[in-house]
């Protein structure tokens, strides 16, 4: 049986051989390559080196970029700039058909920007709901201090050890003390 070459000459007994380093093209009766061939030859390789070498480099280009947005966004989300770590991202890519480390960073660092987000925005509830408390408390404790101030009773408050704590101003005119004479004495020595 003879061998079909991928050119589609059938080879001759013999020809299909390696040919050993001694060997030549001319001496297995091959004819002489043209110059022309081998200078062609030798720019389609040249060429094919100089387009892998640009794939290479523009697929290394591309990673480094990726990883360097990522870098810069965890940066942004450690000074506390949640939103701005989020922006350069989107959504979560979830359509590539391989992911590698920089889309798991990616992932991660989405998640971080939106818990980041979820606890800025819970944050800002819990502060507004307490300067709103406090607004509260200080209108009630106004409204208290203005009624004590203005009752025409004696009213004293006593800390645990029946000292005085809060006097309202008519107690200060009934017992004839400074009000800061008065706070901190015992409630004994005030009969």
């Amino acid at each position: 049986s003879q061998e079909v070459p991928a050119g589609g000459r059938v080879l001759g007994d013999g020809e299909g051989e390696a040919l050993d380093g001694a060997e030549t093209l001319q001496q297995r009766g091959g004819g002489e390559i043209p110059e022309e061939e081998v200078r062609l030859g030798m720019q389609t390789g040249g060429l094919a080196m100089l387009s892998l070498t640009l794939i290479l480099f523009l697929g290394w280009s591309r990673t480094t970029a990726r990883l360097g947005r990522v870098l810069a966004a965890l940066g942004d989300l450690g000074r506390g700039q949640g939103v701005s770590a989020r922006q350069p991202f989107g959504a979560p890519r979830t359509g590539r058909l391989v992911r590698d480390e920089i889309d798991q960073l990616n992932d991660t660092l989405l998640d971080l920007a939106d818990q980041w987000q979820t606890l800025e925005h819970k944050v800002r509830e819990q502060a507004t709901a307490l300067k709103l408390r406090m607004r509260e408390l200080d209108r009630e404790r106004n409204f208290v201090s203005s009624l004590l101030d203005t009752a025409k009773v004696l009213v004293l408050t006593l800390d645990p050890q029946g000292r005085v704590a809060l006097a309202n101003q008519h107690a200060v005119k009934l017992t004839g003390f400074d009000p800061e004479d008065l706070l901190g004495r015992h409630f004994f020595d005030l009969l």
